[in-house]
């Protein structure tokens, strides 16, 4: 992923870990410009209930206008599927695809694959803020393997990342286990506060790959009069190749909670076996340990114990609290909730935590596209950052509609060094600017590349203009 091609406007590239919104292929409308983007975001900032309707056709807009900039020079008549990757880091994501008539090959940025009518579940590997292409319909031959690994069975999802087991008793999540130590890592199971008995209906494996291992369970919540709360769904996803076992919850409430939110409320609870494991919470991206009982994050909480770490994604859901040294809620519903979906994950082991919970909120765009693959091939990047300590937080155009970017960078490791921001273009001229705009700091620039010294924990704003 290193050496640029000769096109002035992409570069090519390579992969690593993250599911899509499908942009409308045919879209000629054209990009959001900045000021549009710039009061759609102060009314997600400024607005009660965030106009999700208004940022998905802003996110389609300029996802459908980059795709035909980029298969301009494809293969005619060779339809396929143009992945984004607007994150800093290298993401394997995972697509369920509606209205194929056959298999995805598998091969090239395409991990994993399955069919099962009608519908493709694919795992793609995309680069650090750059795209991957894939053919809608590969040529005609036998299926895909079956694969090495079944990813579940009864009770279990797997995959060469976790194994996690469902409980048959409550429906929840009785283990989640490392392939090396086989240490029960996690349990969870739905609750409502101040007390419920979870009961399972029934469970269900709906796949069991190449691509996609799934449990369902159904269930419901008991009060202690044997009245019922509320029914629960958990699904439990494990992909091939994915670090995270996805959880997603859907509650159907008999009971709604009222009341003082912090004593009422339907939960998912997380519990652990170690006392001595401590509990971390995501701030801005690194981690700090915690003994709050209600610790605030929408990052992410991680338990550490010895050498091993285990990570609870609530998906942006920022409200927990603790019950002793060893439970934890990630708080669902409260009194006025009207979400009854949600979207959790549990890592094992991974380095940078801040990466996967953004990989985790953060949407795919997928654009149908008529011709590909891109002429520079499958996959490549538009930006490149070298320093995995380094998280993309803002990356927009120039204010002033100059020919240019601004970009915003976090330091999320707890150390400093150098830095190398690569631009499919060659920069005219690189600058630290503040808040408001106004230069502060000249950046050398070689070649393609921005040359910046960032300290522990910096938050960096930088401007690069290409003429």
């Amino acid at each position: 992923s290193g050496s640029r091609t000769e096109s002035p406007t992409l570069a090519p590239s390579g992969s690593r870990s993250e599911s899509p919104t499908l942009a409308p292929s045919d879209s000629r409308s054209e990009s959001p410009t900045f000021d549009e983007l710039t009061r759609l975001e102060d009314r997600v900032e400024g607005e009660p209930i965030s106009p999700i309707e208004e940022l998905i056709k802003a996110q389609d807009e300029a996802a459908a206008t980059l795709a035909r900039r980029l298969t301009a020079r494809g293969q005619p008549d060779n339809p396929g599927y143009l992945v984004l990757n607007p994150c800093s880091f290298n993401r394997r994501v995972a697509l369920e695809l509606g209205g194929l008539v056959g298999p995805i090959p598998q091969g090239g940025p395409v991990k994993a694959s399955q069919f099962n009518d009608g519908v493709g579940r694919i795992v793609v590997e995309v680069p650090a803020l750059g795209f991957a292409w894939f053919p809608r319909q590969g040529p005609n031959g036998p299926p895909p393997s079956p694969g090495r690994l079944r990813l579940a069975d009864d009770r279990c999802v797997r995959n060469e990342y976790f194994e996690a087991e469902i409980d048959p008793a409550t429906g929840g999540l009785r283990a989640i286990r490392d392939p090396r130590t086989r240490v029960n890592r996690l349990g969870q199971q739905m609750v409502f506060n101040p007390g419920s008995t979870a009961h399972v209906q029934q469970i269900r494996t709906t796949s069991t790959g190449p691509a996609l291992g799934e449990i369902v369970s159904e269930g419901v919540l008991i009060d202690a009069k044997d009245e019922v709360l509320g029914s629960f769904r958990q699904r439990f996803r494990a992909w091939a190749g994915r670090p995270l076992l996805e959880i997603r919850i859907d509650l159907k409430l008999t009971q709604p909670p009222k009341g003082y939110p912090w004593h009422a409320y339907y939960g998912a609870r997380f519990a652990w076996r170690d006392e001595q494991a401590s509990l971390m919470r995501g701030v801005l991206g690194t981690s700090y340990t915690t003994s709050h009982t209600r610790p605030e994050t929408p990052d992410y909480l991680e338990l550490r114990a010895g050498a091993q770490n285990t990570a609870i994604f609530p998906g942006g859901l920022p409200f927990h609290q603790r019950h002793g040294s060893r439970m934890l809620d990630v708080i669902l519903s409260v009194e006025g909730e009207e979400t009854s979906s949600f979207e959790l994950a549990i890592g094992v082991d991974r380095g940078n935590p801040m990466q996967a919970a953004m990989g985790v909120t953060t949407p795919v765009p997928v654009v149908e596209t008529s011709m590909g693959p891109p002429h520079v091939g499958a996959v490549g990047w538009l930006f490149h950052l070298d320093a995995p300590n380094l998280l993309l937080t803002s990356l927009r155009p120039a204010a002033d509609g100059a020919d240019g970017v601004t970009a915003r960078l976090l330091e999320i490791g707890g150390f400093g060094g150098q830095a190398q921001w690569r631009c499919v273009r060659d920069p005219k001229q690189a600058r630290i600017i503040d808040a408001h705009g106004e230069a502060m700091l000249e950046l050398p620039i070689q070649g393609d590349a921005v040359q910046m010294d960032v300290g522990r924990n910096d938050l960096i704003q930088m401007r690069v203009d290409f003429s």
